[in-house]
């Protein structure tokens, strides 16, 4: 749980669900899964990405 204490001294708390313990190079947590479509010599391939709590994305090789 994240705490955000804004300007006017309101203290507002934050939660970010994440999927399990895993974690970017920043500390950021894993909050999704998805795949992006790419061609590959002609043909569809999907590949598997993580989104983080930081808005970053990375492309997953857990199988």
């Amino acid at each position: 749980m994240a705490v955000d204490s804004g300007d006017n001294g309101v203290v507002a708390q934050k939660e970010v669900r994440t999927m399990s313990g895993h974690y970017n190079q920043k500390g950021a947590p894993l909050i999704r899964l998805g795949y992006v479509k790419t061609w590959v010599a002609g043909k569809v391939k999907l590949v598997r990405m993580e989104q983080y709590a930081d808005g970053t994305f990375q492309r997953s090789y857990a199988g």
